[in-house]
């Protein structure tokens, strides 16, 4: 019986990996599209959108507001590795995202997890896209609350971007992940759907343990 487990448990796991990268790729296409619709039609290279801070730069500072109301700055946490997640309340893959987060930092106390979430109001209206058809209504802090206790992470900062952190790091994906090190410098740059291996590897780079 536990052999057949054992072979259940394997066939599932690339089924899931696949129902998560169209999942990703579905929630790709919709930010793109939502992107292409406040940009009046494209993200030319040279645009806030054209290209992410890449692996080797110096992560940009921030100052925000958590779901709690709880100051969050990113300087703050200089001296220990961060994985920054943009994500959205709504995005299916970002459920399956959580858990190769959780699972590639456990046993690490000194990460620090910053979630956040870049489908809110604000930004929407700055797009234009606010209560257009076709795209998911705003998360509200209630929405990232509630996922946010969905899984069992209470270190886990959660904050409703207003569009300002996601612009400084010129994130066009939802599920986008960067791996800050102890400097403050990016060891891991978004634009790569991440797996726990590569997640692994970056927190090892960036001094985790």
């Amino acid at each position: 019986m536990a052999r057949g487990k054992a072979r259940t448990s394997a066939r599932r796991e690339p089924s899931r990996r696949i129902a998560w990268i169209v999942l990703s790729l579905a929630a790709v296409v919709l930010l793109a599209l939502a992107l292409r619709a406040g940009l009046g039609g494209s993200a030319e290279p040279g645009s806030v959108y054209a290209s992410s801070p890449e692996a080797g730069s110096q992560a940009p500072d921030f100052v925000a507001e958590d779901v709690f109301g709880n100051r969050v700055s990113l300087s703050d946490f200089r001296g220990r590795p961060v994985v920054l997640w943009f994500m959205a309340a709504w995005c299916p893959s970002c459920i399956y995202a959580s858990k190769i987060i959780s699972e590639a930092t456990s046993g690490y106390e000194d990460v620090v997890v910053i979630m956040v979430d870049l489908w809110s109001r604000d930004f929407l209206k700055e797009l234009g896209i606010l209560d257009k058809p076709g795209y998911p209504p705003p998360d509200t802090r209630q929405d990232l609350i509630n996922f946010y206790k969905a899984f069992d992470r209470e270190e886990w900062i959660p904050i409703l971007d207003d569009g300002s952190i996601t612009r400084l790091y010129k994130v066009r994906y939802i599920d986008t992940v960067f791996v800050i090190d102890r400097e403050g410098n990016i060891v891991l740059g978004g634009g790569n759907v991440v797996t726990e291996d590569s997640l692994k590897r970056a927190l090892a780079e960036a001094g985790a343990g």
